[in-house]
């Protein structure tokens, strides 16, 4: 392609891409991870060596993803928490990836028509709007970014001979920046092998060496990944991973055929057996996939390594099953980077097909097939982002589709109690309970209502229910600790918070009211004790730290008290309350750089303060 026509193709996309997504850029953050990652993620907001050492050293909560808090950094410091930043680097991440589609088909086909036509179909359907238009699933477009790039330099590198050894080098690096994303780019190792059989490459040593260092870094990332999704991991047996691996498989071959009801959960509550048609029909689809694989290797082998990437890169999905009490089909997002695979088959299929046409009816049965498909996929895409504007409109399509789905309601309950919609929070967590009478969420969530609309007793008794029916989940034990803790019915709240330590040893949040008890009770020493317990467990609790400040204060240690104050800021961002707190420390200690220093620092954030411009004022007329 001459250069012209590689700005072209470049700009295509993007306006292809813009002019679908367009009008979700506008969409707010929803109830479904964005609170948790971006909201309330102090890691993210400010851009230091503090908050880049805190990417480094987390989970979100159970994902290893540094570079997904590096670049929400960066948003942050763009546009604060305005969703419409967020919004705008998934897009241009999306279509970025699918150019790189596009890139990898015309590589491997050596038809560039291909490529541009594999591309758009990646671009614009439907399937692909939950890793485009959620805030969260930034983690999905990077790493399929890096995923894609480290190919494409890979196939370069094979294709300019083995003098080329930059480029392999480049592809390692870009495969380590994938992982640093999200940890299901893992299965690299296993497609640049089949890449090679693709290629027809001969099996050598050489062959197998150039895998080893990313086989190396999967494995590592992969065990860490272990560590992070134990309970998720731990949840379903070997058999009901299987059953539920092959149902999903067949699942996302037949959303990407057919995107109808496409939804943010897919709940399954039946029995898991391979006796139900649920299963038994998948197991034998699943099983006629991998005997087309295996028959298509030599004479079509473009097929047979579709579903070769296809399976392989689905492969980590199917440890993700089961998620607290509930089982869940699939997630849209999952298909991202599998889909691939199934378009290098169809469109293998689709070429095969035109061959036998006459050269004069060729390009019409190319443009007008296609463009119908692409712009009934685009209308579909269109209105499936707008799907995602807020939290309600999430889950009520969800609910449409599966009113089963109990996360789905709750979510919605908790919405509707936020916008003191109490009557109809208390709705969504009623059928919630007839539907699953021991769900300590609901009940937990129910107190809250009550206590909004000032009916303690109720609350009260919500909470206990909550409690006989789930004694080992914590919700309904803090959800009752902090009323009795309102109602200054401190050694109650106490037992409850004492009881959650229990069920929960590293819950941080549950150290931090244990303090405010022991604070509310002056004894300032267990309250110490308690605030250290969560700061040990979560090191970026910013308010754990802020009161731990207090209690140096309090025992007249101001330079811990200072310490704790400048990790806070550190953590949360320069706030003019916590500013304007340190900027009384550091006076008291006769530190008059650190409060100058301070000073300025409210003055950034606000130039016309009165007290910092009187302060420094003071200060300079104090040193003439």
């Amino acid at each position: 392609m001459s250069r012209s026509q590689i700005i072209g193709t470049i700009l295509g996309f993007f306006f292809v891409t813009f002019a679908i997504y367009g009008l979700s850029l506008g969409n707010n953050f929803v109830a479904w991870d964005d609170n948790y990652l971006i909201i309330s993620n102090a890691i993210i907001k400010g851009f230091s060596w503090e908050h880049t050492v805190s990417a480094f050293t987390s989970f979100d909560p159970e994902l290893y993803d540094p570079l997904i808090f590096l670049v929400y950094q960066f948003n942050y410091m763009i546009g604060g928490i305005d969703p419409f930043m967020y919004h705008f680097t998934n897009l241009v991440l999306h279509t970025l990836n699918a150019l790189g589609v596009c890139v990898v088909l015309s590589m491997l086909t050596k038809k560039r028509w291909i490529g541009i036509l594999g591309g758009l179909v990646f671009a614009v359907h439907p399937l692909n709007t939950e890793a485009v238009s959620w805030a969260s699933a930034l983690k999905d477009v990077l790493s399929t970014f890096f995923f894609l790039a480290s190919l494409i330099v890979y196939l370069q590198y094979r294709k300019n001979g083995d003098r080329k050894w930059m480029l392999y080098a480049v592809s390692i690096i870009l495969f380590l920046l994938g992982l640093l994303s999200k940890v299901m780019v893992l299965t690299l190792p296993a497609v640049l092998i089949l890449m090679d059989l693709y290629e027809n490459r001969q099996w050598s040593k050489r062959m197998i060496h150039e895998k080893i260092p990313y086989a190396v870094l999967s494995i590592i990332f992969g065990i860490v990944a272990l560590l992070g999704k134990q309970d998720i991991v731990t949840q379903s047996t070997i058999v009901e991973k299987m059953l539920m691996a092959a149902k999903s498989t067949i699942f996302y071959v037949w959303s990407y055929l057919w995107p109808d009801r496409l939804s943010v959960l897919y709940p399954y509550s039946k029995p898991i057996i391979l006796a139900s048609p649920d299963f038994f029909v998948p197991v034998l689809l699943v099983t006629a996939m991998i005997g087309i694989m295996i028959l298509t290797f030599k004479k079509a082998r473009p097929i047979s390594v579709g579903i070769a990437f296809y399976l392989i890169t689905l492969f980590p999905t199917f440890f993700n099953f089961a998620k607290g009490n509930y089982f869940y089909v699939a997630s849209d997002r999952y298909a991202y980077i599998p889909q691939i695979g199934l378009l290098l088959a169809l469109f293998f299929v689709v070429d095969r097909l035109l061959e036998r046409q006459t050269a004069r009816y060729r390009q019409e049965y190319i443009y007008t097939g296609v463009g119908i498909i692409l712009l009934i996929l685009s209308v579909l895409a269109m209105r499936q982002s707008l799907v995602w504007k807020n939290t309600e409109t999430l889950f009520l399509q969800t609910l449409k589709y599966h009113p089963d789905a109990q996360a789905a309601r709750l979510n919605l309950g908790y919405v509707y109690r936020e916008s003191k919609m109490y009557d109809k929070a208390l709705e969504q967590f009623d059928i919630v309970l007839r539907r699953e009478p021991d769900s300590a969420l609901a009940f937990a969530n129910m107190g809250l209502v009550y206590e909004k609309q000032g009916r303690i007793d109720d609350a009260i008794s919500v909470y206990q229910q909550g409690i006989s029916a789930k004694p080992r989940e914590r919700d309904s034990y803090m959800s009752l600790g902090m009323l009795y803790e309102r109602l200054e019915k401190l050694d109650e709240a106490l037992a409850l918070y004492i009881k959650v330590t229990e069920i929960n040893p590293v819950y941080a949040p549950v150290y931090a009211n244990m303090g405010s008890v022991y604070v509310q009770k002056n004894d300032l020493t267990a309250a110490q004790a308690a605030y250290e317990k969560a700061v040990s467990i979560n090191p970026h609790y910013a308010d754990a730290h802020f009161n731990l400040a207090y209690i140096h204060t309090k025992n007249g240690r101001l330079a811990e008290a200072a310490a704790e104050y400048e990790t806070t800021l550190a953590i949360e961002g320069d706030t003019i309350e916590t500013l304007q707190t340190l900027t009384g420390i550091y006076a008291e200690q006769n530190k008059v750089d650190d409060t100058v220093r301070t000073l300025q620092r409210i003055l950034a954030i606000d130039p016309a303060n009165t007290f910092a411009t009187q302060l420094l004022q003071a200060i300079e007329s104090q040193n003439r």
